[in-house]
């Protein structure tokens, strides 16, 4: 019976500390991004309408946070600043390899003037705070490591 006991209290508080990390400490959870060993907690946009709204309609992103858009096809795909408040780094992917940047890209008051393509084809795009590619010395060639 002690045994039982002990068992059921250390399995309880067991399973209360994984809740609590999880609730306390959200990004543990989040899948990220790694380039040059800094890793980006991101949200991913899978359905077209969250590829669309993409940050969109936000005050503001937490450093080393971004969102990352992967596609289903490699293609020519452009990106707006469409009800963004804030400035934004562009990362265009291709094969897991970054094939362009568009730094400080700004929210324009019409969003058509502010548009980016990248050169190539790319089958993902993520997004991160203004100036990280820099402090993080982010560019062209680098591998990106999904961790999701």
């Amino acid at each position: 019976m002690r045994n039982l006991t002990f068992f059921l209290f250390f399995s309880i508080t067991i399973l209360l500390v994984i809740f609590l990390c999880i609730k306390i400490f959200p990004f543990l959870n989040k899948p990220q991004v790694t380039i040059n060993h800094h890793n980006f907690y991101v949200e991913i946009a899978k359905t077209e309408a969250q590829k669309e709204k993409g940050l969109g309609d936000r005050k503001s992103l937490e450093e080393n946070h971004g969102m990352y858009f992967p596609f289903e096809t490699s293609g020519n795909y452009a990106f707006w600043m469409k009800d963004m408040e804030f400035p934004i780094d562009i990362i265009y992917i291709s094969n897991e390899r970054i094939v362009n940047i568009f730094t400080d890209t700004k929210p324009a008051l019409d969003p058509s003037t502010t548009v980016v393509r990248p050169t190539q084809n790319v089958d993902a795009v993520l997004e991160i705070n203004a100036g990280e590619t820099e402090r993080n010395n982010i560019k062209v060639g680098d591998k990106v490591n999904l961790n999701f």
